[in-house]
């Protein structure tokens, strides 16, 4: 570290990859953040002390309301880990990124009042790469990067 550099934020989360295929076309699960003015994956920091897991069941019922086991099937462990450096539009400094994206699998009956509500909303490919949804609103920069790199590691 250079004299006077500040060091590099940390952000250590867990994220959500719930997937669905509607004509062909693969789509991902997001919900608005009214913080960031954009649709986001579901996820969020993991606290001290707190596995992975653990912090991925605790944002599913946060964000979405669903309960490990009973509304929605998740992974034991995460399908990828990623690393990365950007700048944080929320915090305005560069910040190193880890995060573990988990599949979860909601159940049928779950499935329906999570996609009632309005804040949650199925994207595609392309208002993934545009990020625009047809209706207008903004998709989160970080979608496409953890979709991007999620579809190459999976592939």
């Amino acid at each position: 570290m250079t004299l006077g550099a500040r060091p590099t934020r940390r952000s250590v989360a867990s994220i959500a990859i719930i997937r669905r295929t509607l004509g062909g076309q693969p789509q991902w699960l997001t919900q608005w953040n009214a913080g960031w003015r954009s649709l986001a994956l579901i996820g969020g920091h993991k606290r001290a002390r707190e596995s992975f897991h653990k912090c991925m069941v605790r944002e599913l019922f946060e964000e979405l309301g669903v309960t490990s086991g009973y509304d929605v099937t998740v992974a034991d462990t995460p399908m990828i880990q990623l690393h990365f450096t950007a700048w944080s539009r929320s915090t305005h400094e560069q910040t190193a990124y880890s995060m573990s994206l988990f599949d979860v699998v909601p159940h049928d009956e779950a499935l329906e009042w999570i996609e009632a509500n309005p804040e949650n909303r199925w994207i595609d490919l392309t208002e993934i790469d545009t990020q625009r949804c047809r209706d207008g609103r903004a998709v989160s920069p970080t979608v496409a990067r953890l979709v991007r790199q999620f579809r190459q590691k999976s592939c």
